[in-house]
């Protein structure tokens, strides 16, 4: 009899020695762990947590983990030639490799070696984690309550410091106090968790874990609609959407799912709809999608608006601009006297909020079609991802960060900013290692 179990769980698969327990050849432990602990850090702290280090040095904790994860793997690359040619032939591999190329080409022609060009060309260059979890295989060594750990720290220090901590002079870390809140990325990490709590009420647990999943994910949803950021709340529909969509079509192309388990689905959807309903009713992030939607917000989009038709006069203003950009390291948003509009809410802006027309003002024309190319390529690679029955949170954590992470990108400063791009690219390559090598290794987890 088909139930809920066989399609969320298939059976496992015949398996032996080191693919019995997820571990690919090749893939060292070192640099597994060495990037797992930067992507958690970063997802449990964001912003703050990022700069945690060295940073008068301009050294950085997560990014010594990383150098970490590289140097660990290094005796291993030769056992990883073959998987490597295979990776090659994916549409999504290269158009990344190709926009890396590109913005590298962009750095050093004409040669920015300044502070403001090596901060406006890194978040590019963390193209190379997605490498990182290709090569490590990273997300089979990921388990599900790994993940709850980060999101339930991450919940508990938004809202300490939201209501408590923001009395408290807390620690100086390099340009930023501990605890800072940057609004659209703790949103987008709630509408992140509040997906992936959701996805594991779906596999095969004790009660009592399904309730905890249950309450982290209504604890995030609610955190998310209480950070007064509209993208974060449409990433998050997006997200859900992208995830729902091949869940439904598998259940309802089974036609021998018992009674009892559509029963369980369409109560615990009621659930999920009532409760979300009653916690939005009164919600800061939803008046004010209300009053964009009925045009009270105008200033806000406004500003929004006259910055991307700036940016994008000057991006198309000559055929220099349209082939290669402004290069990393000038500041086109004050030249263009777009920054003043960003001034009343932000500081140092230097980005236009919208990762694509960044990207297009800096690498040109190229750089700005090759950026939309992954980030489209990686959302089929999400869903593909989803259709398939899978049974590994990290993969799961991948595909929902692929979907979620660009949209919030686009009304915002995520993918240009260390603690949106590092997890991001490990999501693309996490995507990448498992479509190009297969499911056959995963494990129970």
């Amino acid at each position: 009899m088909t139930t809920l179990r066989t399609i969320i769980r298939p059976p496992r698969t015949a398996a032996r020695g080191r693919h019995a327990r997820g571990d690919a050849p090749g893939s060292p432990l070192l640099a597994s762990l060495a990037l797992l602990a930067a992507l958690c850090w970063l997802l449990a702290t964001g912003r703050w947590g990022a700069y945690v280090g060295l940073p008068h040095d301009r050294l950085f904790a997560t990014d010594i983990a990383l150098g970490a994860s590289a140097l660990a793997l290094l005796p291993h690359l030769r056992t990883q030639a073959r998987g490597l040619r295979r990776l090659a032939r994916d549409p999504l591999a290269v158009v990344m490799l190709a926009l890396f190329a590109w913005c590298t080409v962009r750095f050093l022609s004409p040669l920015h070696w300044t502070h403001d060009g090596l901060r406006d060309y890194v978040p590019y260059g963390y193209a190379l984690v997605a490498l990182l979890a290709v090569l490590t295989r990273s997300w089979r060594r990921l388990r599900a309550w790994h993940v709850g750990v980060v999101l339930v720290a991450h919940l508990v220090w938004v809202y300490y410091s939201a209501r408590i901590l923001a009395r408290w002079d807390t620690p100086v870390l390099g340009p930023i106090r501990m605890f800072t809140l940057r609004t659209d990325f703790e949103a987008m990490v709630f509408g992140l968790g509040g997906i992936f709590s959701l996805l594991q009420l779906l596999r095969p647990s004790h009660w009592a874990a399904r309730a905890g999943w249950l309450a982290l994910g209504l604890a995030s949803f609610y955190e998310l609609l209480q950070q007064n950021n509209r993208a974060s709340v449409v990433a998050t529909a997006v997200g859900i959407v992208g995830v729902g969509l091949p869940l439904a079509v598998r259940l309802l192309s089974t036609p021998r799912l018992s009674r009892w388990h559509k029963a369980a689905l369409a109560a615990l959807t009621l659930v999920v709809v009532v409760v979300g309903g009653i916690l939005s009713a009164h919600s800061p992030t939803v008046v004010k999608i209300q009053n964009t939607l009925n045009g009270k917000e105008e200033g806000t989009v406004q500003a929004r608006q006259e910055v991307y038709r700036r940016v994008v006069h000057h991006a198309t203003s000559s055929p220099s601009h349209v082939l290669v950009g402004d290069g990393f390291g000038p500041d086109f948003l004050e030249e263009i006297g777009a920054a003043r509009y960003y001034e009343a809410s932000y500081d140092r802006v230097r980005a236009p909020h919208d990762i694509v027309l960044n990207t297009l003002a800096r690498t040109g024309f190229p750089g700005a079609v090759l950026h939309a190319g992954v980030i489209l390529l990686a959302m089929v690679s999400a869903v593909r991802a989803l259709w398939r029955p899978n049974r590994s949170p990290g993969l799961q954590l991948a595909a929902v960060s692929v979907l979620v992470v660009p949209v919030v990108a686009l009304f915002g400063v995520i993918l240009e900013s260390p603690f949106g791009a590092v997890p991001y690219f490990w999501a693309v390559g996490t995507l990448l290692a498992a479509l190009s090598f297969g499911d056959e290794a995963e494990v129970d987890q």
